[in-house]
């Protein structure tokens, strides 16, 4: 099975778009996502619908928590925007109620059994191991589960 691994998409979905062709005609069936949907650019929505007909597993980015922070009222978008651009705000703008509920959903079932972390690794608990890459992609992606 070939596995594609895409991050950091940041609502480029002209980029995602030819990325997406090439894996096809490479014959990649399934994709592992490491989050950043949203963010930067200004069409978030056209690369969740882009990404929605591929059997993928993902985790959440940091830009999907910043967005996650502004809808539940902890975050400031004024001062996101400060440091990031309006693309959080596109984000604010164009996703969905399903789009927003796939983006809460990204990496769930990782969740019951280890913490994804795209940038930051928070601290881990006790009795908890790091998984390496290619252990992580052969227990998710090639097995199916942990």
């Amino acid at each position: 099975m070939k596995i594609g691994l895409l991050g950091d998409i940041h609502g480029n979905s002209r980029a995602l778009r030819a990325v997406l062709e090439s894996a096809r005609v490479k014959g990649v069936e399934k994709l592992c996502l490491t989050g950043d949907f949203v963010g930067y650019y200004y069409h978030p929505d056209e690369v969740l619908d882009l990404l929605a007909p591929w059997p993928n597993h993902a985790v959440r980015g940091n830009h999907e928590a910043m967005l996650f922070d502004v809808l539940e009222g902890s975050g400031s978008l004024a001062t996101i925007e400060d440091k990031y651009g309006s693309g959080l705000r596109q984000a604010l703008t164009r996703l969905t109620g399903e789009h927003i509920d796939w983006l809460r959903t990204a990496g769930a079932d990782s969740r019951r059994y280890l913490g994804c972390s795209h940038s930051d690794c928070p601290r881990r608990p006790v009795g908890w191991r790091l998984l390496s890459v290619p252990e992580f992609f052969r227990r998710i992606l090639v097995k199916g589960s942990l």
